[in-house]
């Protein structure tokens, strides 16, 4: 977990973050499942591309060494998304901004 390179988001880490988006709404939907639903996406992957290249809305991205390849200054937001963009709980809480909308 050394490391860790912390990068702006870009359109290619969408996947990751329609997975992280999900497992928050499920661990709020199984403590109240009054208030969140479950099994529904918060954002369109539309919607996500424009709170990305927002610069009001600023989100990170910790990814591992291994998937660096030494593009790290120049990540290329045209590239698939092959980073195997890590998560942690600190990097979780910048999203959770985003989930609080």
């Amino acid at each position: 977990m050394d490391d860790m390179t912390i990068r702006r988001a870009t359109a290619a880490d969408i996947p990751q973050i329609d997975e992280l988006l999900r497992q928050v709404l499920e661990v709020h939907h199984a403590g109240r499942p009054d208030l969140f639903k479950g099994g529904v996406k918060k954002y369109t992957d539309e919607e996500l591309k424009a709170i990305l290249t927002n610069d009001q809305t600023p989100v990170f991205v910790a990814v591992a060494p291994s998937a660096n390849d030494g593009t790290d200054a120049e990540h290329n937001a045209d590239s698939p998304a092959t980073d195997q963009v890590q998560w942690h709980s600190a990097k979780r809480r910048l999203l959770c901004e985003i989930c609080e909308r």
